[in-house]
């Protein structure tokens, strides 16, 4: 129980599983690891730190040889070194735009409130090169989205659209998509590409989410196997609190509500429990997990009231983004569309799934939020929650105490635990 499998490891040890099985051409076109100096030196050139998911898998392959593409439209997975001249490139035909007699970039307004992402003419240096299509065409890694977009998300420029929130969202999709039968591998005079069922050129993922009709062994699964083992040993009042799962209905029933989607393992998550009852907390300190019903209802209550605020002072609801910022992991604002609540508290405070972390935070952090400003992030994603908190129940550095009928987790000392013991 003392190693931790974490997400970043776990989905690419799946997915080129799934590529030698089902894509061996693109499994082939993998380049060896960077180094994580080189990493450094790529965010240092352009002046951004990477999501940790990017940073993981390019600690993974740097890259793709070029010889296929990784992402959909045919669009290759760039080397550092590549990502690093590519903006470097874009950098000076932008400043050399911005003093040309016919530059008139777009000033923010109340309109871009529902924009995915920002309205620009064509470039800004938030926007890394992470793909290249076969007409230098960029797919970007967008790290300032607009309003209803996702720091990190995938910004294809031609034609411009938002392949994923995230990459390590994309290639979960992609994965179980060439499992299941919705994109595969086309092998013809002019190379290898991933089309459709009907043969077409994929311009993007398949028009669905998938459940593969072959059974894969994924991160999800095996957390949860392995979580519920220990808490009917360690904390058996948990385990009889798990209500019945969730449908995919119900699931999709939450995305049209807000317009999201939560992340690949969140949903697993709930295809095997809609929750827990409120008797035993689930997140630190007093959390229980709540039901998507739970979750759709706060969070529509959460979006009346800041709609209400944002009539009064706009900035409130979408501040402008501040120097300051960029040590944070969690956006200094009150609330946001992309904040999904998963753990509710009788003082009403939140836990919730935060899709547009700060700066030095990741898309699908687990965050303690008392609504007040002060938020406290508890894990980088709710798999590397779960899995830490069924360790430390394990090693004893939490326990479970149950005073006069109340359940609580304290730490060694026996304390009422505030957060996960450090590591």
């Amino acid at each position: 129980m003392s190693n931790l499998v974490t997400q970043h490891q776990f989905t690419w040890d799946w997915f080129e599983l799934v590529l030698r099985e089902f894509c061996l051409p693109l499994y082939q076109s993998l380049n060896p690891p960077a180094t994580a100096e080189q990493v450094k030196r790529a965010e240092d050139s352009v002046g951004i730190k990477f999501p940790e998911f990017v940073r993981q898998s390019y600690l993974r392959h740097n890259g793709c040889d070029g010889s296929i593409g990784l992402f959909t439209n045919s669009y290759t997975w760039v080397s550092l070194e590549t990502m690093v001249s590519t903006w470097g490139q874009l950098a000076c035909t932008w400043a050399a735009q911005q003093n040309s007699d016919d530059y008139d970039q777009p000033k923010p307004s109340k309109s871009w409130a529902k924009y995915v992402a920002r309205p620009l003419v064509w470039w800004e240096s938030s926007r890394i090169p992470l793909g290249l299509s076969n007409t230098s065409a960029c797919l970007y890694l967008d790290m300032h989205p607009g309003p209803a977009g996702v720091r990190g998300q995938l910004l294809q420029s031609e034609p411009e659209v938002v392949l994923g929130t995230s990459l390590e969202e994309y290639l979960l999709e992609l994965g179980n998509q060439l499992v299941s039968g919705a994109l595969r591998i086309s092998n013809d005079s002019s190379g290898s590409e991933l089309v459709y069922v009907d043969g077409s050129p994929a311009f993007a993922l398949a028009n669905i989410r998938t459940t593969p009709k072959t059974p894969i062994h994924t991160s999800s699964n095996f957390s949860w196997d392995w979580f519920e083992a220990v808490l009917e040993e360690y904390y058996p009042a948990m385990y009889k609190a798990l209500r019945k799962p969730a449908t995919r209905a119900q699931i999709e029933k939450t995305h049209a509500i807000t317009s999201y989607y939560l992340p690949e393992f969140v949903q697993k998550a709930y295809l095997r429990h809609n929750g827990a009852s409120e008797n035993a907390p689930f997140f630190l300190p007093d959390f229980s997990w709540c039901s998507l019903e739970q979750m759709a209802v706060k969070w529509m209550s959460l979006k009346d009231f800041s709609e209400a605020r944002a009539i009064e002072n706009f900035t409130f609801y979408y501040p402008d983004r501040k120097a300051e910022w960029e040590m944070l992991a969690v956006e200094p604002v009150l609330w946001k569309l992309t904040r999904f609540p998963i753990g509710v508290s009788n003082s009403g405070a939140i836990v919730h799934i935060d899709l547009d972390a700060g700066p030095t935070g990741c898309s699908g952090q687990v965050v303690r939020d008392d609504l007040t400003m002060h938020q406290v992030p508890l894990a980088t994603s709710l798999e590397a929650y779960l899995l830490a908190f069924g360790n430390q129940l394990v090693t004893g550095a939490l326990r479970v105490e149950t005073v006069k009928g109340k359940v609580s987790i304290v730490d060694r000392e026996g304390n009422k635990a505030m957060r996960l013991a450090a590591a």
